[in-house]
């Protein structure tokens, strides 16, 4: 059961975001988690195939057709813990680009996968930090589809509240 009911996309991904088909809204949903609010991802050139890259704990997207570089995840600003100011940065020199498991391809489609706090609690939650809702995650969950052989899986799960 979904208890996020805006249908706004959160700030994060609101530039890229693309309302999946009901189809990978289901597959994502199998590996990631039945509870939780799917978003697909779009560059503004029109393309679907990105390469993931993560450094220092933020997710940046690659546009392969293009090359725009984009931000969709910083534990820093994303996410209930980061709005509520209890997320501290951390250094790291931590660099990954995320390779497909199955053929080492790195060109893959995007799926977020976002739990929220129940209705009553998002409410408060808004209220209380004068966030929008659609914000208040507490869960973020990055899957991706492999532009090759079609390999889905969850490379990124975090707790944001």
């Amino acid at each position: 059961m979904i208890l996020y009911t805006n249908p706004n996309a959160p700030s994060c991904i609101r530039e890229i975001c693309k309302y999946p088909s009901e189809e990978t809204m289901k597959s994502v949903k199998e590996i990631a988690g039945s509870e939780k609010v799917v978003f697909g991802a779009i560059c503004p050139c029109g393309s679907e195939v990105f390469t993931v890259e993560i450094e220092d704990g933020i997710v940046y997207l690659v546009c392969v057709l293009c090359g725009f570089r984009f931000i969709i995840f910083d534990p820093y600003r994303h996410g209930v813990s980061a709005l509520s100011h209890t997320q501290k940065r951390e250094q790291s020199s931590l660099y990954l680009e995320y390779k497909c498991s199955k053929c080492g391809n790195t060109g893959v489609n995007i799926n977020i996968a976002l739990r929220y706090p129940p209705d009553a609690e998002l409410k408060e939650l808004s209220e209380k930090l004068k966030e929008k809702t659609e914000d208040l995650f507490v869960w973020y969950t990055l899957a991706v589809r492999c532009s090759d052989c079609g390999k889905r899986e969850v490379i990124l799960e975090t707790d944001c509240s």
